[in-house]
C-alpha cells in the first residue's frame, strides 16, 4: 500500500500483511468457533495476533466457555477466559458454577462463582476473588446461606481470608401460632460485636414484648406487657421495664406501670379512674413519681368533674379538682387546688369559680377566688343593650372588682360607661359617649361628641381626671369644619383649653376660583398657642394665579417677630419669536435662615428669532449684582473683509458672552466666516478682570485666529495665538504642482516668542521643506529641515531601475545635538541589484561618517527543489552573515554569526563580540527532529529534540540538552513514550536525567476510572551513596465512590496512605488511614491514624458515626439529627485520648418544639440539664419558665468556697 501527496513514488511503498479466518465446529447440540485475525508489518517488525475461542455445549444442563488470547510480538499482554456451567431445569439439586480470570503485565484476576439448591428452600452461595500486580488480593472469600422452613427462616454471611475475618452477619425467625421470635448478629473486624433478640406473645388477655440487645459489653432489654384484669374489661394494666448494664458499673433499671378501672357506670353516673406509676434512677426528674386520674359525670346535679393527685416520694400528694356545671341560665366553672409546699407563690388551698348569666337584654359575668376559708378577689361585669326596634340606641356596660391580694393593684375599682345614637336616614348624625372610672375614692370622667350635617362637621371632648400625670386636669377640645362646594370656599377651626386657660386656636380658610383660562388659589392660617414656647402667634398665607402663558406664586410666613416673603413669577410667550422670562423674590428676618442672605432677587430673560438669539439671567444678592449675557447671531449675506483679494461672498456669525461676577467681568468674543472654494477664518478674543484667572497665568487679553483655503490639490493653512506680548504663528502649505511631470511640495513653519517653549529648547523660527516625484523610471523624494535660517539637515532619496538593473542612493547629512551619538552626522549608500532565472543578488556601497560600508544579499536556487536566502554585512567594527536554505521535503536550515568591536554594542546594547547561530528543522510523516546550536562568547549550547510515531497512538520522543564553556559542561536528556487511544485513556512513560539526577514517571488513565502514577528520582554526588526516591499513587472512581492509594519512599523512610469513599442512595462511607515509618514524622504524626465515618439521611432525619485512632488512642462519635415532628439532635462522644482536656464519655442532646425547648449535657465527671416552658395567656402575653438542674463536681466546690 502507498499513502500521502508522493503515492507514485519507489520509496514510498509500504507492506501490510493482514489475515483472517472464522472456524465453526458446531454441532446440535454443542456450538463451537473460533476466531483469529494477525497484522504484520515486516519493515517495523510488527506482528499482532488475536484469537477468541467459544464452545456452548447443552446436555444434562448447558455448559459455556470463552477464551481471548492477544499476542503482540511473541508477548501477551492480555489473556482473559470464563466459564459458566448451569444444571438441568428438572433436576432435583441444582447448582451453578462460574469462573473468570485475566492476566495482564498490570492486574491479574481470578473469581469464582457458585451457588448451589441442594435441598429444598435452602440456598448456599460461595464467591471468591483472587488479584495481584497493581491490586492485591488474596483468596477473598464471601459465603451467604439461606434456609425457609415455612415458618422458621434463617439467613447467614460472612466475608473472610484464609487469614482474618471481616465480617460475619446473620439472622433467625420463627412465627409461633401466638408469637413471633426473631435474633440477629453481626460482627466485623472494626467494630464490637452486636446481637439482638426480640419475642412477642399474644393471648386473649395479654400481650407481652421482650427485647434483649448487646454490644460489645454493654446490654439493653426491655419487657413490656399489657393486660385485662377484669374479663369483662373494666380494668386494663400496663407494664414497661428497661434494663441497662455496662462493664464497672451498677445496672440501670426503669420501671412504668399503668391502669385504667371503670368503677361505676348507671343513668345517673360514669366514673372511671386511671392510675400512673413511674420509679426511675434519674436525678432531674422525681424518681418515685404516683398520678391518679377520676373523672366522674353526675347527671343528676348536671356536673362534670376531673379529680387529679400527685404523689412524690410517698408523703407528700397535690390535688387539683375541676368543676364544670352547666345548668341552664348560669353556666359556671371551679378550679381548687390543694398543695403541700411552700404558699409563697401559689397558695397551699385555693379555689377560684367564674359563672355566666345571659340573656337577650342583659349579660353578667361574676368570678371569685377563695384562699383558705376567706375570699380575696370579686369580680362583676354587665352589659346592657336597648331593643332593637326603640328610637334611640344605647349601650351601657358596668364593671366593678375588689382585691385582698397583695398585689400592685387598687383594693376597688368601678367602671361605668355608655353610648347612644340616634339611627336616622338622612345626611344628619349625632353621637354621644360618656364614661366615668372610680378608683377607690378618685374618679376620672370622660365624654365625647360628634354632630354634623352634609356641609358642617363638629366635634367636642373633655376629659377631667385627679391623678398625677403630665396630662392636665381638666382638658377641652373644639373642632368645627365648614365646606361650601358652590363657592369654593372652606373653613376649618380648632379649640383647645387646659385647666380653664387657651391653649391652641386655628383658623384656616381656603378659597378656589376659575374664570375662562385663568385659575387662583388661596390659603390663610392663623395659628396661636401655648403648649410649645419656640412658636406661639403662626401666620401663613400662600395665593397661586395661572394662566395659558403666565404663573405666579406668593407667600407669606410670620412667626413672631420674624418674617418670610417669597415671590415667583414666569411667562412664556410665542408671538414673533420665543420670549421667556422669570423674576423671583426673597426676603426674610428668620434666624433658622441664617444660611440665605436676607435679600435675594433673580430676573432673567431669554428671546429667539430666525437669526438671532440673545438672553440675560441677573442673580442679586443683598446689594450685589451677578449677571450672565449671551448673544448668537448670523448673517448669511455679508461680504469678507476688504483684506482678501477676492471679496467673495460669504456666511458669518458673531457669538458673544459676557460674565459679570461683582466688579469683575469676562468676555468672550467668537466670529466665524465661510466663503466659497474652501475658505474660510474663525476668529475668538478673551478679555478679563477676574483675580481667578489672573492667578492662573491668563492674561487680561488674548486672541487666537485660524485662516484656511483649499484650490484645487493645494492646501493652506494659518493659525496665529496671541497671549499678552507673547505671540505664536504656525503656517503649512502643500500641494501638486502644474509641471509636465507631477511633483509634490509640502512647507511647514513655526514662528513664537512664548517663554515656557523657548525655556525648553525650542527655537523661535523653524522650517521644514519636502518633495517627492514619481517617474517612469523612479522615485524622487527629498526633505531640507532649517531652524533659525540655518540648514540642520538635508535628506535624498531615490529609487528606480535601469537596463533591468535596480538603483537606490540614499544621501543624509544632518548636525542636530539631538542626534548625536545616535544617527551618523553623514550618510551616502548606493545600492544595486540583478535577478537572473535561477539567482537573485544586491549589493551596497556607501560610506557612514566618513568610513566605508558594505551590504551584500542574494538568493538562489540549487538542485533537488533546495532555496537558499543570505545576507551580509560589513563594517569597519562590524561583520555579521547570516543565511537560511529550504527543501522541497520540508528540512528548514538556518546559520547566522555576528563579529564586532564596537564600544556601543558592547557597553549599552551589551551584545556580545562574537556569536553564532545554527538551526535544523526536518520535519516528515512519522519523525520529526529539531537541532539549535548557539555559541555566545565562550557558552555553547547545543538542543536536540526528536518525535517519532511508532504505530497509530504510541508515540516516542528524546531530547538532549548540552551548555557551559570549555571548562564545565552539562548535560540533560529526555526519553519518553505515549499511547492515546482515547480522549480519557492515556498511558506515558518519561526518563529524564540531569548531569547525576535521573527521574522516571510512569502515568496511567483508563476511561472507567482507574488511574496510576508512579514517579522515581536516583540522584548521587561523586563519592556518594545514591539517593532515591519514590513516588506512587494510584485510584479508581466509580458509580457509587472512590479508592485510592498514596505511597513515598526515601531512602530508609516511607509512607502510605489509603483513602476509600462509598455512596449509594442516601448513605455515605469514608474511610482513610495514614501509616508511615518515617523519622522526621515521628514526633509530629503518629506512626498510624485511622478515621472511618458513615452517615445516611432520611426524609425527616440524619444519622452518622465517625471513629479516629492512632496507635492505642481512640475517639468515637455518633450522631443523630431529626426536624419532624419536632426538631431534635443527639451527640455521644466516647475517647480515651489523655492528652486532651475532654472528658472519657460525653453525651449532648436537645430538642423543641412549639411550647418547650430541653438541652442535657452529661458526662462521666458532670450533667446539666436545662427546660424551658413557653406558656401564653389569656391576654395574648407570653411567659418562659426555665428549669436548670446540675451535677457537677466543679460547680459544687466553687459554690461552697
Amino acid at each position: 500500500m502507498s499513502y500521502g501527496k508522493h503515492w507514485d513514488e519507489i520509496n514510498n511503498k509500504r507492506t501490510l500483511l493482514l489475515s483472517q479466518s472464522f472456524k465453526n465446529q458446531s454441532t446440535q447440540n454443542n456450538t463451537s468457533y473460533t476466531l483469529e485475525f494477525s497484522l504484520q508489518v515486516p519493515e517495523k517488525n510488527l506482528n499482532y495476533r488475536t484469537q477468541l475461542l467459544h464452545s456452548h455445549l447443552r446436555q444434562f444442563g448447558s455448559e459455556s466457555s470463552t477464551h481471548l488470547k492477544i499476542i503482540y510480538n511473541n508477548l501477551m499482554p492480555l489473556v482473559a477466559g470464563f466459564h459458566w456451567k448451569s444444571p438441568p431445569r428438572d433436576a432435583l439439586q441444582k447448582k451453578w458454577e462460574g469462573t473468570f480470570n485475566m492476566d495482564t503485565p498490570w492486574l491479574y484476576i481470578y473469581t469464582a462463582h457458585k451457588l448451589s439448591h441442594l435441598q429444598r428452600h435452602t440456598l448456599q452461595l460461595t464467591s471468591e476473588l483472587t488479584a495481584s500486580k497493581w491490586l492485591t488480593i488474596r483468596n477473598l472469600i464471601l459465603e451467604g446461606f439461606y434456609r425457609d422452613r415455612g415458618r422458621e427462616r434463617e439467613a447467614r454471611l460472612e466475608l473472610y481470608t484464609p487469614a482474618v475475618t471481616y465480617l460475619q452477619a446473620g439472622g433467625w425467625g420463627v412465627v409461633v401460632k401466638r408469637g413471633v421470635k426473631a435474633s440477629c448478629s453481626l460482627s466485623s473486624l472494626w467494630t464490637p460485636p452486636l446481637r439482638g433478640d426480640v419475642s412477642l406473645e399474644a393471648s386473649k388477655y395479654s400481650h407481652t414484648l421482650q427485647m434483649a440487645s448487646s454490644y460489645g459489653k454493654h446490654n439493653v432489654s426491655l419487657a413490656a406487657a399489657l393486660n385485662t384484669v377484669d374479663k369483662n374489661l373494666k380494668k386494663r394494666q400496663a407494664t414497661l421495664k428497661m434494663t441497662f448494664s455496662r462493664p464497672k458499673s451498677p445496672s440501670t433499671e426503669l420501671e412504668f406501670e399503668g391502669t385504667v378501672e371503670e368503677l361505676r357506670k348507671d343513668k345517673m353516673m360514669y366514673q372511671k379512674t386511671a392510675m400512673l406509676q413511674l420509679r426511675q434512677p434519674f436525678q432531674t426528674f422525681p424518681q418515685t413519681l404516683l398520678l391518679r386520674e377520676t373523672f366522674t359525670i353526675d347527671l343528676l346535679k348536671d356536673l362534670y368533674i376531673l379529680e387529679s393527685k400527685a404523689g412524690f416520694h410517698g408523703t407528700r400528694e397535690v390535688i387539683h379538682t375541676l368543676t364544670l356545671g352547666y345548668q341552664p341560665p348560669s353556666p359556671f366553672v371551679c378550679s381548687a387546688l390543694v398543695h403541700p409546699f411552700r404558699s409563697d407563690t401559689i397558695p397551699s388551698d385555693s379555689e377560684i369559680c367564674v359563672t355566666i348569666t345571659n340573656n337577650q337584654t342583659q349579660k353578667d359575668v361574676r368570678g371569685r377566688l377563695r384562699v383558705g376559708s376567706k375570699e380575696r378577689l370579686t369580680f362583676f361585669g354587665q352589659v346592657q343593650l336597648s331593643p332593637l326596634h326603640s328610637s334611640q340606641q344605647v349601650i351601657k356596660v358596668r364593671a366593678n372588682f375588689t382585691q385582698q391580694l397583695q398585689l400592685q393593684l387598687p383594693s376597688s375599682a368601678l367602671m361605668e360607661g355608655n353610648v347612644c345614637w340616634s339611627p336616622k336616614n338622612n345626611t344628619d348624625f349625632d353621637y354621644q359617649a360618656r364614661g366615668k372610672l372610680r378608683v377607690e375614692r378618685q374618679e376620672c370622667q370622660l365624654s365625647v361628641q360628634l354632630n354634623g350635617t352634609s356641609d358642617r362637621v363638629g366635634l367636642y371632648s373633655s376629659l377631667s381626671h385627679p391623678f398625677k400625670s403630665k396630662i392636665p386636669k381638666t382638658l377641652e377640645v373644639k373642632a368645627t369644619a365648614d365646606i361650601s362646594a358652590v363657592a369654593g370656599k372652606g373653613s376649618s377651626s380648632v379649640h383647645v383649653r387646659a385647666d380653664g386657660k387657651d391653649r391652641v386656636k386655628l383658623v384656616a380658610q381656603m378659597a378656589h376660583s376659575l374664570q375662562r383660562e385663568h385659575r387662583a388659589v388661596g390659603l390663610r392660617m392663623n395659628i396661636s398657642q401655648s403648649l410649645l414656647p419656640t412658636a406661639t402667634d403662626l401666620h401663613v398665607n400662600m395665593t397661586a394665579n395661572m394662566s395659558s402663558d403666565s404663573v405666579s406664586l406668593h407667600g407669606s410666613y410670620t412667626q413672631g417677630n420674624e418674617l418670610l416673603l417669597a415671590q415667583v413669577k414666569g411667562s412664556l410667550k410665542n408671538t414673533q419669536g420665543l420670549q421667556l422670562a422669570v423674576s423671583g423674590d426673597l426676603r426674610h428676618s428668620m434666624a433658622n435662615l441664617a444660611f440665605l442672605p436676607p435679600a435675594l432677587g433673580l430676573d432673567g430673560a431669554l428671546g429667539q428669532s430666525d437669526t438671532l438669539i440673545e438672553g440675560q439671567l441677573r442673580v442679586r444678592v443683598m446689594e450685589t449684582l451677578y449677571s450672565v449675557e449671551l448673544r448668537h447671531q448670523e448673517d448669511p449675506g455679508e461680504a469678507l473683509d476688504s483684506e482678501d483679494e477676492e471679496g467673495l461672498m460669504g456666511k458669518k456669525s458673531c457669538d458673544w458672552l459676557c460674565v459679570r461676577l461683582g466688579e469683575e467681568n469676562l468676555f468672550v468674543n467668537v466670529s466665524r466666516r465661510l466663503g466659497n472654494k474652501g475658505r474660510g477664518e474663525i476668529y475668538t478674543q478673551l478679555s478679563h478682570s477676574l483675580h481667578l484667572l489672573n492667578a492662573t497665568g491668563i492674561p487680561a487679553n488674548s486672541s487666537i485666529q485660524v485662516r484656511w483655503a483649499q484650490d484645487g490639490s493645494r492646501l493652506s493653512l494659518l493659525a496665529e495665538l496671541q497671549a499678552g506680548p507673547e505671540y505664536l504663528k504656525a503656517e503649512f502649505k502643500g500641494g501638486k504642482s502644474d509641471h509636465r511631470i507631477p511633483r509634490w511640495e509640502y512647507f511647514s513653519g513655526l514662528q513664537h516668542q512664548v517663554r515656557a517653549l523657548l525655556k525648553r529648547g525650542l527655537s523661535s523660527s523653524i522650517q521644514a521643506k519636502a518633495h517627492y516625484q514619481l517617474e517612469t523610471e523612479g522615485l524622487d523624494t527629498g526633505l531640507v529641515f532649517h531652524v533659525e535660517d540655518e540648514r540642520l539637515a538635508d535628506i535624498v532619496f531615490n529609487i528606480g531601475s535601469k537596463n533591468s538593473t535596480a538603483i537606490l542612493v540614499v544621501s543624509l547629512w544632518q548636525q542636530m545635538k539631538l542626534l548625536q551619538g545616535l544617527i551618523p552626522t553623514s550618510l551616502q549608500m548606493n545600492c544595486t541589484g540583478d535577478a537572473i532565472a535561477d539567482r537573485l543578488s544586491a549589493q551596497c556601497y556607501g560610506n557612514v561618517a566618513g568610513r566605508p560600508v558594505e551590504v551584500r544579499a542574494f538568493r538562489s536556487y540549487r538542485p533537488h527543489n533546495r532555496i537558499c536566502y543570505g545576507l551580509s554585512l560589513s563594517h569597519f567594527s562590524l561583520s555579521a552573515q547570516a543565511k537560511g536554505c529550504y527543501s522541497s521535503n520540508g528540512q528548514k536550515e538556518l546559520r547566522a554569526n555576528l563579529t564586532h568591536s564596537s564600544v556601543l554594542l558592547l557597553r549599552y546594547l551589551g551584545v556580545p563580540t562574537k556569536s553564532d547561530l545554527r538551526l535544523l528543522l526536518r520535519p516528515g510523516p512519522q519523525r520529526w527532529a529539531l537541532g539549535i546550536g548557539l555559541v555566545v562568547g565562550y557558552w555553547r549550547t547545543d538542543l536536540n529534540m526528536g518525535l517519532r510515531l511508532e504505530r497509530p497512538g504510541l508515540y516516542g520522543c528524546h531530547g538532549l540538552l548540552e551548555y557551559g564553556t570549555r571548562s564545565v559542561t552539562h548535560k540533560a536528556e529526555l526519553t519518553g513514550r505515549v499511547r492515546l487511544e482515547s480522549w480519557c485513556h492515556i498511558w506515558a512513560d518519561v526518563n529524564a536525567a540531569w548531569d547525576s539526577v535521573s527521574s522516571s514517571l510512569l502515568v496511567s488513565v483508563r476511561c472507567k476510572g482507574v488511574g496510576r502514577l508512579v514517579w522515581v528520582q536516583v540522584g548521587s554526588n561523586e563519592g556518594a551513596v545514591a539517593h532515591k526516591t519514590s513516588l506512587t499513587v494510584h485510584g479508581q472512581a466509580g458509580k457509587d465512590g472512590l479508592k485510592g492509594f498514596l505511597g513515598l519512599e526515601n531512602q530508609q523512610d516511607s509512607l502510605q496512605c489509603l483513602l476509600s469513599v462509598l455512596l449509594k442512595d442516601q448513605k455515605a462511607e469514608v474511610s482513610w488511614t495514614l501509616q508511615h515509618h518515617w523519622a522526621s514524622l515521628t514526633s509530629i504524626i503518629p506512626n498510624r491514624v485511622d478515621l472511618r465515618g458513615s452517615g445516611q439521611l432520611h426524609d425527616t432525619s440524619l444519622s452518622g458515626s465517625a471513629r479516629f485512632s492512632f496507635n492505642t488512642h481512640s475517639a468515637q462519635m455518633d450522631m443523630t439529627a431529626a426536624w419532624k415532628p419536632s426538631i431534635s439532635f443527639r451527640v455521644i462522644l466516647e475517647q480515651n485520648m489523655a492528652s486532651t482536656a475532654l472528658p472519657v464519655g460525653l453525651t449532648v442532646s436537645m430538642s423543641t418544639t412549639a411550647s418547650q425547648t430541653q438541652f442535657e449535657v452529661e458526662s462521666d465527671v458532670c450533667s446539666i440539664r436545662l427546660l424551658a416552658n413557653q406558656h401564653r395567656g389569656e391576654d395574648r402575653r407570653t411567659s418562659w419558665s426555665v428549669f436548670v438542674q446540675q451535677r457537677c463536681v466543679l460547680l459544687k466546690v466553687r459554690e461552697e468556697t
